[in-house]
Parts: structure tokens; C-alpha cells; sequence
């Protein structure tokens, strides 16, 4: 009894340690010491796994659901030590004890088979007249029910070795078909890798009710009944991991072949961005053509000036036009940073052209790791949100941009307003576009996020209704000493 209790723990100490293994090739770690939150792990997850133990003992019953209060162990867990995700958390806690309560069906055929050519042996050997001679001393009794004991602990050692072994190079493949750990898993993609685990669990379930004693307390062993099913649960034990592992590599290919999408759709926007540019460029050089014009005008208008009119004074107005045509190639926007005025320049000419208020205060972080493509991209996006949503606003519609820094952080606002109803999403969880093909749109702010994060940053969004006038904000932090 102890040498079993001392391998079960050692067992749950074990899968302790690939559970934290395997949740972390998945979710983000909290800030906790490495060691000592490790040992934490192992030392909750093994006394949790031993104390159900010792329940279904007193309740045999109970153990029939012994998935249930170990997964919900596994996902207590993990909301303790690792970032919260709720969808992921389920899809790591279902398939790692899926994977395990269905590979006890590879284990117990193993065990069964190394019993049965024991009791084969020992059937045979009592049979024998040198053992009957050897053994009315009674010492030969005491060491053959000695090597029994050995027998058994070692043959439910040997059972439990091939189940870990088994179950390491499980949770390997898994995590390593599975997409990167910051994909995005919302309920339809989640409800995908769920379905397999799930069906898992419940084949695995109906097995134990099939291995049960029967109504008159004798074991109603199914390899009894149908010895095949000695080879058959082993292999359908495997087939079924390689479902759920073949379910995790479809959905790595699927999610592959989205981000494809979503970067040609990138592209697709930054022509129809470039097209936009070049519309600008073309106007710049309509600009400098009227110039061009229009100085000749006014050098052959100050040269045909007579003497009075030069006294007079009449000459200023001529060089008044002339400033402001020059000012016309001016961008409005001097930020520091070429890239930023050329954005700041194009969403002013747009939102001008559909009566859109603009005003903006930005400033370039000179002499901080800030790279100007990465804030350009910040900008960009939330500029084309910014001024979709207000184009479809009534009444006062507006567009105001500024940045500040606090300390080491550099901010970075965009309001506007919108029409329409807005219920900001979870904790961490970005709003959902509103265009038709969800999948393929509302890239924006997946792309300030990434960009965020690369300088250990994130963003914020608050909407606030004032006189009926609603008001949409949205404010990126950057760390630029982190990049």
C-alpha cells in the first residue's frame, strides 16, 4: 500500500511539472520568481491529485467523473499563475487531461497482459511436486508472496512509465502544432479545438464504465470478455490523440492560410493608401504649376507697377498672394518627423474634403527608441477608423489628435466621433468590425496592438456620451526604452 501511494504521488508530481510545461508553451506567464513558482505549481497540482485520490478511495463512484475536478484544478491554476485567456485556458485544460484519461487505456492493457503471464506462471508452479515439497517449510511461501509484491509494484511502475512517456510526447506534438502563443482564439476557433478533447473525454468515460465491477462485485473486465480489445484500446487510444493532434495541425493550417488573407488585404490597403499619396503628390504638382503661373503673373505685375504705385504702397498686396500661394505646398503639421507630417497631412485633406473637423498636436519622441514606420503604422490605422467612424456620424463630427509623454511613456491619442451603439469588450479583447466579412476586416487595431506590444506597450478604449454627442477614444501607450 505505501510503495503505491509513494509511486502515485511520484506520478503526480510528475504530471505537475508537464502541466506547467504545457500551459506555458500556451498562455503568458505572470511575474512570479520561475523557481519558486514552479515548485508552487508542482506542490498544488500533486497534493490536489493525491487528496481527489483519496476521495475516490472512500467513493469509488466519484471516480467515474475524476476528469472534472482535476481539469478544473488544471484551469485554477492557470488563472493564478498565467495571464487570463479564457477560451485558450479551456482548450490547454481539456486536451491535457483528455490526453491523459484516454492513454490510461493504453496503461491497463499493458498492466493486464504482464499479470496475466504471471498468474499463468504461478498457476504452473504450484502444480509442480518440487514446489509443493519445497514449500511445507513455509519460507518458500514467504519469498514467493514477496516476489509477488515486487512483481506488482513493478508492473504497475512499468504501466505508468509507458503512460507518462506516452503523455510527455503528446503534449510535445500539441504544442508544437499549434499556432503562435499570441494568436488570438476566439469561441468558433475555440469551440473547433474543444470538440475533439471533449469527444475524447466522453469515449474515455463510457471505457471506465465498461472496466467496472458488475452487480455481484466481481470485476467485469472487458479483456475477459473480448481479449482483443487488449490490442484494440491501445491502438484506438493512440488513433484518438492523433485526432486531436491532427486537430491542432488543420487548425495551425487554417489559421496560416487567415494571416495570408489578412496581409493580402494589407497589401490590397496599402496600394489603395499609395494611391491615395500619389492623388496627393499630384495635387502638390497641380500647386507648384499654379505657382510657377502665378509668379510669372506677379513678376510681370511688379515690373509694369509704376514709381506711384510702389510709393503708395499697392505693391504689398501683390506680395501677400504671392505668400499665400507659396503657403499652399506647406504641410500644416510639422511634427519632426517627415513621415508623421505626410499622414497628419492626408487624413487633414480627407477629412476636409468630407467635413470633418481636424486638429492635431503631435509631436515626434526625438532621441527616444520610438522607430517612426512603427508610429507611422499606429497613426495610420487609427486615423482610417477615426475617420470612417465620423464620416458616419450626424450633427458635430470631429477629429482631434495629440501626443504627450509621462516620464519614460509616450502616449498617443485619436478621438472622433460616431454613430451608433458601442459596448467596449472585455478586458484585453479587441472590438469586433462592423463590416460584413469579419474574418478579413477590422485589422487596424490588431495592427496598433502589434505594434504596441513591440515597444511592451498596449491600448486603451473609452467612449463617453455627452448632449447626445458620442465620443470615441482611443489611447496608445508605448515603453520606448523597451524596444
Amino acid at each position: 500500500m505505501f510503495e503505491e501511494t509513494l509511486l502515485e504521488g511520484a506520478v503526480a508530481l510528475a504530471k505537475g511539472a508537464l502541466a506547467l510545461a504545457y500551459a506555458g508553451g500556451f498562455l503568458e506567464e505572470k511575474l512570479f520568481p520561475r523557481y519558486g513558482r514552479r515548485l508552487l505549481w508542482c506542490v498544488l497540482y500533486c497534493a490536489g491529485e493525491l487528496l481527489w485520490s483519496q476521495v475516490t478511495s472512500w467513493e469509488p463512484r466519484l471516480n467515474f467523473v475524476g476528469f472534472l475536478p482535476l481539469g478544473l484544478l488544471f484551469f485554477g491554476l492557470q488563472d493564478r499563475f498565467f495571464v487570463r485567456d479564457r477560451w485558450r485556458g479551456l482548450f490547454v485544460a481539456a486536451s491535457f487531461v483528455a490526453g491523459w484519461e484516454i492513454l490510461k487505456f493504453t496503461a491497463s492493457p499493458l498492466a493486464y497482459l504482464l499479470f496475466s503471464v504471471l498468474d499463468a506462471f504461478m498457476e504452473w508452479l504450484v502444480q509442480q511436486d518440487f514446489f509443493l515439497r519445497a514449500a511445507e517449510g513455509g519460507t518458500l511461501l514467504t519469498a514467493v508472496e514477496t516476489a509477488w509484491r515486487f512483481w506488482q509494484i513493478a508492473v504497475l511502475f512499468l504501466a505508468r512509465f509507458f503512460q507518462l512517456a506516452l503523455f510527455g510526447g503528446y503534449l510535445r506534438l500539441m504544442h508544437r502544432r499549434f499556432v503562435r502563443r499570441d494568436y488570438p482564439l476566439h469561441f468558433p476557433e475555440s469551440l473547433f479545438l474543444l470538440l475533439p478533447c471533449l469527444t475524447v473525454l466522453g469515449l474515455a468515460l463510457t471505457l471506465r464504465l465498461m472496466l467496472t465491477p458488475d452487480e455481484s462485485g466481481l470485476p467485469g473486465l472487458l479483456f475477459e470478455r473480448a481479449p482483443a480489445t487488449t490490442l484494440l484500446l491501445p491502438l484506438v487510444s493512440v488513433l484518438l490523440l492523433g485526432v486531436m493532434v491532427e486537430t491542432v495541425t488543420l487548425f495551425q493550417h487554417l489559421a496560416e492560410a487567415r494571416e495570408e488573407e489578412q496581409k493580402r488585404l494589407l497589401l490590397e490597403n496599402r496600394v489603395s493608401e499609395v494611391q491615395r499619396e500619389v492623388e496627393e503628390v499630384q495635387d502638390i504638382y497641380a500647386d507648384i504649376r499654379g505657382l510657377r503661373h502665378d509668379l510669372r503673373n506677379h513678376l510681370a505685375c511688379l515690373a509694369a507697377l509704376p514709381r506711384s504705385a510702389v510709393e503708395s504702397g499697392e505693391w504689398a498686396g501683390y506680395i501677400d498672394r504671392m505668400r499665400v500661394t507659396v503657403e499652399r505646398l506647406d504641410f500644416a503639421y510639422q511634427t519632426g518627423n517627415p513621415i508623421l507630417d505626410v499622414i497628419l497631412h492626408q487624413s487633414a485633406q480627407r477629412a476636409k474634403k468630407k467635413g470633418i473637423g481636424f486638429t492635431a498636436s503631435v509631436v515626434f519622441p526625438t532621441g527616444q527608441a520610438i522607430d517612426a514606420y512603427d508610429l507611422g503604422v499606429i497613426m495610420n490605422n487609427a486615423l482610417q477608423n477615426a475617420l470612417e467612424a465620423a464620416e458616419k456620424a450626424d450633427g458635430m463630427r470631429e477629429i482631434d489628435v495629440r501626443t504627450y509623454q509621462k516620464n519614460s511613456l509616450f502616449f498617443l491619442e485619436v478621438g472622433n466621433d460616431f454613430a451608433g451603439s458601442f459596448t467596449p469588450p472585455p478586458e484585453g479583447v479587441l472590438p469586433a468590425t462592423t463590416k460584413p466579412d469579419k474574418a478579413l476586416h477590422g485589422l487596424g487595431l490588431a495592427n496598433i496592438r502589434r505594434c504596441a506590444r513591440k515597444y511592451r506597450g498596449d491600448l486603451d478604449i473609452a467612449v463617453t456620451e455627452q448632449g447626445g454627442r458620442k465620443r470615441f477614444r482611443l489611447t496608445v501607450m508605448l515603453y520606448p526604452g523597451a524596444e
